[in-house]
């Protein structure tokens, strides 16, 4: 998807595009694989821009960011003790961040939320402090013409669509049957001979055709498997701390950055699809390579991840929006969907 390079505000005005309003600015960039927590911040933080911008009766407080440390890791590990204060705050209802609630909820292993109904989960943060402000709902497209409609009916209220796609090293949509799945954030729509759409994702606000995007919704249908590391990578005063494949630490290192890697490894067993059913009776084949796969196939961890074996539409994503909104606005989002 081509990035918008020129002030968004000037890009909407030059294609005459309706929009959500107001945008808020761009955050900074995802870290890590944490991209459906960024896509609900956002739209969390769209919506109590809103309130502060014209009023409302919304009831929002401001929302919390994707995750702690947002834009950058602390200086220094945090430590056991930080850890053990962040799940004793858990306990009592205060979290962090949306990815601080995700995992003491069992939502999110390691930071991904490839599950449609678990975004909207996070939303509603059931026995948070900011529980019952945000509601969601997952709305099922069937082909591209239902897509686009849906979409350009929603933003024609103002209403942000979190819209799951495969996505391509720049950033367009691809087809890769969900193995490069991702989250982005559609903010308006434009016609410029063929419905377009502006959006944002990885702190960059962007611009692409409406059925690209349904085409490769549509197509989401597997997942590959990956295996992480939990690792810090260094370069001057600059600390990234996160989950990285091995794909991720050497591009850390030609960037010139030290990565140092904790002993062991996890598997995306949380949002991973396998081909067909036949792959899970193959327990066996997985142990030497992912091990903790295995373990979670076998003992029916999945479960816990909102896996269904039997459902190969990767986790609900396929054919699959979601949007989120002030609970006090239900009713009237609902209506136009």
């Amino acid at each position: 998807m081509p990035e918008i390079t020129i002030p968004v505000g000037g890009f909407i005005a030059s294609k005459g595009a309706q929009t959500i309003a107001p945008i808020p600015s761009a955050g900074p960039n995802q870290r890590g694989p944490n991209c459906g927590f960024y896509a609900l911040a956002y739209v969390m933080l769209y919506w109590y821009e809103r309130q502060q911008h014209y009023g409302g009766d919304f009831g929002l407080s401001k929302p919390l960011e994707a995750r702690t440390h947002n834009a950058r890791a602390t200086p220094s590990p945090s430590g056991i003790f930080a850890g053990a204060k962040k799940s004793l705050s858990a306990t009592v209802g205060s979290y962090y961040s949306l990815r601080h609630y995700g995992k003491h909820n069992l939502l999110t292993a390691y930071g991904s939320v490839f599950n449609a109904e678990n975004l909207v989960k996070v939303a509603q943060g059931n026995g948070a402090q900011y529980g019952g402000e945000f509601d969601g709902h997952v709305i099922s497209t069937a082909g591209a013409m239902a897509f686009v409609r849906i979409v350009k009916a929603l933003i024609g209220i103002e209403c942000p669509v979190i819209v799951p796609f495969d996505v391509s090293d720049t950033g367009d949509p691809m087809a890769k049957t969900g193995e490069r799945a991702h989250w982005a954030t559609i903010i308006g729509t434009y016609d410029d001979g063929a419905d377009e759409a502006i959006h944002y994702h990885w702190g960059k606000f962007r611009y692409c055709s409406l059925s690209d995007f349904a085409q490769s919704n549509a197509q989401l249908s597997g997942n590959m498997f990956l295996s992480f590391r939990k690792c810090e990578a260094i370069r001057g005063d600059f600390v990234v701390r996160d989950f990285m494949t091995d794909g991720t630490i050497k591009k850390y290192q030609e960037a010139g950055f030290h990565v140092k890697a904790r002993p062991g490894r996890v598997t995306n067993y949380e949002f991973c699809q396998p081909k067909s059913v036949e792959d899970l009776k193959s327990l066996e084949k997985l142990k030497s390579y992912a091990p903790k796969l295995s373990e979670a196939l076998a003992s029916d961890k999945l479960k816990a991840h909102g896996f269904d074996a039997m459902n190969l539409g990767n986790a609900g994503l396929k054919d699959r929006i979601v949007v989120i909104y002030p609970r006090a606005a239900r009713d009237f989002v609902r209506s136009i969907t």
